[in-house]
């Protein structure tokens, strides 16, 4: 945890083959412009590499199990492709950077598309609207809406149930569409929704 935060002329670091785990603000606020993870990575901690205003470039590894939340927020990312193994995704993962979750030209993705993601039992899965699932044993679970610019939605069949939080605070959401079968609501799922 903070192993380099605040390390401002901090460009590059030599990692060992044996890396796990990037703790919580390991490299926030550090002059990095390129992060190409190590087959060995597992985890990248919250706030891991945070208002690092020169990473532009980020690689990262199949194998990766979970990014903590704001990971990548306020960096110079272009792009960020997250591998199928990520089970856990905190929120947001890039906040202030400008990526795009939707449509042919999105420049934030998750393993492989929808319905190729789903039969394989990837288990995170982003539709081309921009709107995060979990493949759960139970069905579906509607994590979070990343898109900020989707004014109506239809949850996708096979929803069981709408995550605490998953619209929570949502720009632009005015209308979406419940399927048969929906079981739960979670908590603060659509919590300040003004234009809902």
């Amino acid at each position: 945890k903070k192993g380099f935060s605040n390390f401002a002329d901090l460009q590059k670091v030599a990692l060992p083959d044996t890396l796990e785990v990037i703790g919580d603000y390991a490299f926030a606020k550090t002059g990095i412009s390129e992060f190409v993870a190590l087959p060995s990575l597992r985890a990248i901690g919250e706030r891991a590499f945070f208002a690092c205003a020169n990473l532009k470039d980020v690689r990262l590894n199949d194998g990766l199990r979970s990014i903590g939340s704001n990971a990548f927020s306020d960096t110079a990312i272009e792009e960020l492709r997250i591998p199928a193994s990520v089970a856990e995704l905190g929120h947001p993962v890039a906040a202030g950077v400008g990526l795009s979750y939707s449509g042919s030209d999105a420049t934030f993705s998750i393993g492989m598309p929808f319905e190729e993601a789903l039969a394989q039992g990837q288990p995170l899965v982003l539709d081309e609207q921009g709107v995060l699932y979990r493949n759960a044993e139970d069905g579906l679970h509607l994590v979070r809406v990343l898109e900020p610019a989707i004014e109506s939605y239809q949850v996708r069949p096979g929803t069981v149930a709408i995550d605490e939080g998953a619209c929570a605070k949502h720009p632009s959401l005015e209308r979406i569409s419940f399927p048969e079968g929906l079981l739960k609501v979670c908590k603060g799922a659509f919590k300040d929704c003004r234009s809902l």
